[in-house]
Parts: structure tokens; C-alpha cells; sequence
């Protein structure tokens, strides 16, 4: 059965959440990990 979970990562602005997030993804070894960033508002 499919499973969705979804993770945010809070912190101020220019602490590299997004590169970290991205690195997270590409080094998985996993092939089903999905980045999606939030849209600013």
C-alpha cells in the first residue's frame, strides 16, 4: 500500500534547507523520495 509523508523543514531564510532537502533526495536510495518546495507567498 502506498504511504505519503510529508516532512517540512523549518528554520530561517539562507540556512540551505532547500540544498539540504535536494541533497537528501539525490543521494537517497530510495527511487520514489519526491522533492516539491512550498510556493513563496
Amino acid at each position: 500500500m502506498p504511504t505519503l509523508l510529508r516532512v517540512y523543514i523549518d528554520g530561517p531564510h539562507g540556512m540551505g534547507k532547500t540544498t539540504t532537502t535536494q541533497l537528501l533526495v539525490a543521494l537517497g536510495s530510495r527511487d520514489d523520495i519526491v522533492y516539491v518546495p512550498e510556493p513563496m507567498t
